[in-house]
């Protein structure tokens, strides 16, 4: 079968083979003689160029079969690169922690599936805002937003037992204790309802700092730290829990007891007192303590540290720790040193003797405190 006629108005490789057109050998086209007749005006009057050495017409313009090769080379070749480019790209994002090829390619979750997702949920809160369960105790948000065991508290409501309320760096919170008083918790605290026996009342601070007022016989509201637990005795209190457990209790009014592992020690109205944990209550001491008194006492009670360094320190505005450290020295020999000091500071009211001072006489403390508390 015979190559059909060319008639696309390309020349093929055999016309643009014409002597003429490369050094006017030859006749010519009819074409090319009338092309050239027309642009005569526009020829180089100069001399000839130099031309470059003759070649074929299928060196310089390649068959349809060599085209073809060239043209599937070509595009073998972007497909490569466009597939190093995925997996370059893949890899990339593997690499920053994505999820890999395979996950992306999954079904994308449906919009009821986001919304179970506990990243995508909003944590409930225990806290109700009627409907009191047993044992839980009115709150009201005085700023910032509260959380209830991590989900969003309500401006009023009630704090179950068990559930942890906290405070972040702006809010504050007023709990009620039934009819017997209330607690304010400052920004930064932690605390829970623990169950009481009879009409008692008790909370765990874990940290953070409480302030209590409370109107109500003895022993009715209760909190536990990690260092000791605090029972109120009829007073109002600012107790702190730092985040190493370290706690601190200061009395504006009434007594509060710090006990722990049988031991008690008895807060007054003006005084304060450092808890830390295993080792519980230390020795109460005046709020305005000199620094070098607190350095000692803290020292003595909880590194072990001698008692002489303690008197040394003491001014006459400590002399009520040295009436709280002789309730707490074990030795008679450490206690006449206490007594001696103390003396020399405040001079004893009439009928208080060093010796009943020394035996620990309950009367005779007593008198003295108000004597003590009345220079003040």
């Amino acid at each position: 079968m015979s190559e059909p006629e060319h008639d696309d108005g390309v020349p093929t490789p055999e016309e643009l083979d014409e002597p003429y057109l490369w050094d006017k050998s030859g006749e010519g086209s009819d074409d090319v003689r009338q092309l050239e007749a027309l642009l005569a005006p526009l020829a180089h009057r100069g001399g000839a160029a130099p031309m470059p050495p003759r070649r074929t017409a299928a060196e310089v313009m390649p068959s349809k079969k060599r085209a073809a090769w060239i043209g599937g080379a070509a595009l073998g070749a972007l497909s490569l690169a466009a597939a190093a480019a995925i997996g370059f790209f893949a890899g990339r994002t593997e690499t920053r922690g994505s999820a890999p090829s395979a996950v992306v390619s999954a079904p994308s979750a449906s919009v009821d599936t986001l919304a179970k997702s506990p990243h995508t949920e909003a944590r409930p809160s225990p806290c109700v805002e009627t409907a009191a369960p047993e044992g839980a105790l009115a709150f009201q948000a005085l700023a910032g937003a509260p959380t209830c065991d991590g989900g969003a508290a309500p401006k009023r409501g009630f704090l179950p037992l068990g559930a942890w309320l906290e405070t972040d760096r702006t809010s504050r919170v007023m709990l009620d204790v039934a009819d017997i008083g209330h607690v304010e918790i400052s920004p930064g605290t932690r605390l829970r309802i623990l169950p009481g026996q009879g009409k008692e009342h008790r909370l765990e601070l874990a940290r953070g700092t409480l302030h209590a007022r409370i109107d109500a016989p003895p022993r009715l509201f209760i909190v536990e730290t990690g260092a000791g637990t605090a029972v109120d005795l009829g007073c109002a209190y600012t107790l702190e829990v730092a985040d190493d457990g370290v706690g601190l209790l200061r009395v504006a009014k009434g007594e509060v007891a710090l006990e722990r592992s049988g031991v008690s020690v008895v807060v007054h109205r003006g005084e304060a007192c450092e808890m830390r944990p295993g080792k519980g209550p230390g020795t109460p001491f005046p709020f305005d303590a000199s620094a070098p008194f607190r350095a000692a006492v803290s020292a003595w009670d909880f590194d072990g540290a001698p008692i002489d360094p303690v008197l040394g320190a003491a001014t006459t505005p400590d002399a009520l720790g040295l009436l709280g450290l002789l309730d707490r020295a074990s030795s008679p020999a450490e206690r006449a040193k206490v007594v001696a000091r103390l003396t020399r500071l405040v001079s004893p009211p009439e009928g208080v003797s060093t010796e009943k001072l020394t035996a620990g006489d309950r009367d005779a403390l007593a008198a003295y405190r108000l004597a003590i508390t009345g220079k003040r």
